[in-house]
């Protein structure tokens, strides 16, 4: 029998990898710099619903079925250079000063590097963005990835412990709550289907987890800004912020007595 050949091949096909990319968010201080391998960003209309942030859907949205309050967020493709690896840098309504001008001088944000830095060293300050020209060529600058289609999987996930499926976002497939109206109030209100029910009760139980782990890193000795560098969500740190007030407003009142 004669031997047959093996196809040696140096990649996997591309249904067989996954970019497993990090999202970037501003942390109290500064983060960056970052080079930009995207031509321009993105961005959308975030709401809060069933315990985390989901994009603003053009029909059928259920944020807007709920009246949510809606909050725009943009998102760059970046290089780690230290790390030799992709990122996803989120960018907020104020970081478009500096970027749009950047985009209106050099008509492409591909190549740049950009530096975010929140204000005031508050976790909720405001973030202005850096941005300056690299000395690299086109070809020394990693391609872009699909940045929409990468959101579109973190929106998908549940949480960071589960695998992200390449389908559309998970809250395509959410059903509009059912709306009630109190004729006392003359108000609508909201009624979850039970798998919202169950979907809300696994993000909660998710948190509490979360803030849990965080906390006891807290309560060891680690400062709440090494925490934010993290990646923990954003929510666990507000908590864990009010905590840290709380306790040092406790501790003041203490003195004073």
């Amino acid at each position: 029998m004669a031997k047959r050949p093996v196809d040696w091949q140096d990649q996997p096909p591309a249904h067989q990898t996954s970019l497993n990319v990090d999202l970037i968010r501003c942390p109290t201080s500064s983060t960056g710099p970052w080079l930009i391998t995207c031509e321009k960003h993105v961005g959308c209309q975030l709401y809060w619903l069933n315990g985390r942030s989901n994009p603003h859907l053009g029909e059928g949205c259920p944020g807007c079925e709920a009246n949510r309050p809606h909050r725009w967020n943009g998102w760059l493709c970046v290089y780690d250079e230290r790390r030799l690896r992709h990122c996803i840098l989120e960018i907020t309504p104020n970081c478009l000063v500096t970027i749009n001008e950047f985009l209106m001088q050099m008509k492409t944000l591909r190549g740049a590097r950009i530096l975010l830095r929140r204000q005031n060293g508050k976790f909720n300050g405001r973030i202005t963005a850096e941005m300056s020209r690299s000395e690299l060529t086109d070809l020394q600058i990693p391609q872009p990835f699909d940045l929409a289609a990468e959101m579109e999987r973190l929106w998908l996930a549940p949480n960071r412990s589960e695998k992200v499926k390449l389908e559309t976002p998970r809250v395509h497939e959410e059903k509009p709550l059912a709306k009630k109206f109190d004729a006392a109030t003359q108000t609508k209100s909201y009624d979850a289907t039970p798998e919202q029910k169950k979907m809300l009760k696994k993000n909660r139980n998710d948190f509490d987890t979360e803030f849990a782990q965080a906390k006891a890193q807290l309560d060891a000795g680690t400062p709440l800004k090494r925490l934010s560098q993290l990646g923990i969500r954003r929510e666990v740190m507000e908590a864990l912020t009010k905590v840290e007030l709380a306790k040092s407003k406790a501790k003041t009142n203490g003195t004073k007595h």
